[in-house]
C-alpha cells in the first residue's frame, strides 16, 4: 500500500511536468493497453520511446519473452533493417525514480547505460529492479488483463525468443517458427 501511495504521489507531483498518453493496440483481440507516460521519470527514455513510436518502430512488432508473474517483454521491430537502426544505438540510463512496481513500463537493458528499444511491462511489484537501474518511466492506466493474456512463445524458457535471430531475421521467421506470437499493431500517443 505504501508503495502505491508512493508512486501516486510521485505521478501527482510530476503531473505538472509533461506527460502523455500511450496506447498500445495488439492482435490479441482485446482492449489496447494504456499508459500514463511521465517524461520527468525518465526523460532521456522518454525521449527515445516518443522518437520509436513517431518512425513506427514498434507497428508489428512481437511480444518475444513473457515471464509468469514477472514480465512480458517487446520491442525488437518486425524488420530487420528496421532494427539495424538501433541494434548499437543505446542511450544514457535514467535514475530510478518510481519502483519497478506492478503495471510500469521500463526499459530492458544488458548493463548499464544500453538501453535502445527494448521494454517490459512488470506483472507484479519488481522491487528488486530498482537497485539495478530499471528506471519505469510510464504506468498502466488500463489493460493490465490484455498485457498478462499475451502469448508466451516460450513457456519452458524464460529467456523468450532468441533475441539476435529474431533481429536479424525479423518478425516472420518469429511467426513461423513461434505459431500464435502475439504483435503490437500500433502504439499512440496523445
Amino acid at each position: 500500500m505504501l508503495k502505491q501511495i508512493a508512486l501516486a504521489a510521485a505521478l501527482l507531483v510530476s503531473a505538472h511536468a509533461a506527460s502523455f498518453t500511450a496506447t498500445i493496440n495488439t492482435d490479441t483481440g482485446l482492449p489496447p493497453i494504456v499508459f500514463n507516460i511521465t517524461e520527468e521519470l525518465a526523460p532521456i527514455g522518454v525521449a527515445r520511446f516518443k522518437e520509436l513510436v513517431d518512425s513506427g518502430f514498434y507497428d508489428q512488432a512481437p511480444f518475444f519473452r513473457y515471464v509468469d508473474t514477472f514480465i512480458v517483454q517487446f520491442g525488437i521491430a518486425y524488420e530487420p533493417s528496421v532494427n539495424a537502426k538501433y541494434a548499437h544505438n543505446e542511450i544514457k540510463d535514467d535514475p530510478v525514480s518510481i519502483s519497478n512496481d506492478k503495471g510500469t513500463l521500463v526499459y530492458a537493458t544488458a548493463g548499464p547505460d544500453t538501453r535502445t528499444s527494448q521494454l517490459f511491462i512488470n506483472f507484479q511489484d519488481n522491487a528488486g529492479l530498482d537497485a539495478q537501474g530499471f528506471a519505469p518511466f510510464g504506468q498502466i492506466v488500463s489493460g493490465i488483463e490484455t498485457a498478462v493474456a499475451i502469448f508466451n512463445p516460450t513457456p519452458d524458457d524464460d529467456g523468450g525468443i532468441n533475441q539476435n535471430q529474431l533481429s536479424l531475421k525479423g518478425g516472420a521467421w518469429a511467426d513461423e517458427t513461434y505459431p500464435g506470437l502475439n504483435h503490437i499493431t500500433s502504439i499512440t500517443i496523445e
